[in-house]
């Protein structure tokens, strides 16, 4: 919306972010994906499998590296 806006007058992105109330960062935040379901399940069996006396604190701990 705000590219649309911009590439049709001659303000500025700051200007129109300031108008609409939007903070600029927004334009260039892009979420991280997540995994979907099944990769996850994957992922963790895959680690149970590997390390079968860890819990799930450990593998937790494994996935968030």
């Amino acid at each position: 919306m705000i590219e649309t806006v911009r590439n049709a007058s001659s303000y500025s992105v700051r200007q129109i972010c300031e108008t609409l109330g939007f903070n600029r960062s927004l334009l260039y935040y892009h979420p991280k994906s997540t995994p979907s379901q099944g990769e996850l399940r994957e992922k963790i069996e895959a680690l149970s499998l590997r390390y079968p006396k860890y819990g799930y604190r450990r593998i937790t701990a494994l996935l968030l590296r």
